[in-house]
């Protein structure tokens, strides 16, 4: 069980990057006036699922899969949501250099 827990993460934080970086890119390509709104979800998610985990962990008692899975999903979600912002932030400034 624990292992299918642990692929299903992985995949589902795999898809999720994939699309926030396509949607960083194409709000960045257009200006759009909610460039980082991809990056602020992810990190938001992030955020709220680990304090959730820091302060709600200590009184549910959990498997040591859910446990891992859960960390494993928190810390992907900060690692994504920096993948996301630079992927957009980076090609912006190419095409910026481009333009000169």
């Amino acid at each position: 069980m624990g292992f299918i827990l642990l692929i299903g993460v992985m995949l589902l934080l795999i898809v999720a990057t994939i699309m926030g970086v396509r949607s960083s890119r194409k709000m960045y390509k257009e200006n759009h006036p909610n460039k980082n709104r991809p990056f602020a979800l992810f990190f938001s998610i992030a955020l709220l699922s680990g304090l959730v985990y820091v302060f709600g962990a200590k009184k549910m008692e959990l498997s040591i899969d859910l446990t891992l899975s859960w960390m494993l999903f928190t810390m992907g979600l900060f690692f994504c949501s920096g993948i996301v912002f630079f992927s957009g932030f980076f090609m912006n400034r190419t095409e910026d250099k481009q333009a000169e």
